[in-house]
């Protein structure tokens, strides 16, 4: 291991060749030698490839590691070979290949130490849009189990239910850019794989009478509430 690296950005893409080169470019022109950023490609059919290359030969923290397809593996499993394959001790997480960052993800690990001095066992820090912890403790933890679209958010709950999920609400310092007509298409056909997984995280109740509930809300947000009831759903 590369004992200069402590950070890894880990990094998922698929097809995101026309916006690949801004969106990691805002990231890895804020770092110094002590972050990496790890991208693991599921198998792009578009330029993908050649745009990151291209990126590797700017910054020499960039490492990449190309996927064969393979329409059984979801963004969850790609997401946790980026984990794996992170050489940092520590991993930032859900920095996707579409959204531009602003010059402040450093910041964000500043506040991650903050925040775990006052805790005594390791912690997933939640953000907007970003998550930290150690690599161990996440790999340990999970972390990523269910398929697409809502891999994050089962994340955060299993977590909580651990007690070792801490959310911080702050200023927003990333910004969504246009997708292609391709990337809509897929964006859309993940969408109606949503329903179908949001059942998968209905759990047994407690004592035949509470139930933890997941509602998923939008741009990620998380409310996690215990009810009084014989049988929760999960409503489309």
């Amino acid at each position: 291991m590369n004992t200069k690296i402590k950070y890894s950005i880990c990094v998922a893409n698929l097809n995101m060749g026309k916006t690949i080169v801004k969106a990691l470019s805002s990231v890895l022109d804020n770092l110094d030698e002590t972050f990496e950023m790890v991208v693991v490609d599921d198998g792009s059919t578009d330029d993908s490839h050649v745009r990151l290359e291209e990126l590797k030969k700017k910054y020499s923290n960039l490492r990449t590691v190309y996927l064969s397809k393979d329409k059984r593996r979801t963004l969850a499993e790609t997401r946790n070979i980026s984990i794996v394959e992170a050489k940092g001790e520590y991993c930032l997480m859900h920095i996707d290949c579409d959204d531009y960052w602003y010059p402040y993800l450093t910041d964000f690990v500043e506040v991650f130490h903050l925040v775990q001095k006052l805790h005594t066992e390791d912690i997933l820090l939640k953000g907007h849009q970003v998550n930290m912890g150690k690599k161990d403790f996440l790999l340990e933890n999970g972390p990523y189990k269910f398929g697409h679209m809502v891999e994050d958010r089962d994340m955060w709950f299993r977590f909580a239910k651990i007690k070792r999920l801490v959310p911080i609400d702050h200023v927003i310092f990333r910004s969504r850019m246009p997708l292609s007509r391709k990337q809509k298409f897929q964006k859309k056909f993940q969408k109606k794989n949503l329903n179908q997984n949001l059942k998968k995280l209905v759990f047994l109740p407690v004592a035949k009478k509470k139930q933890v509930c997941l509602e998923v809300v939008a741009e990620g947000q998380l409310t996690i509430q215990q009810e009084e009831v014989a049988d929760a759903k999960i409503n489309k």
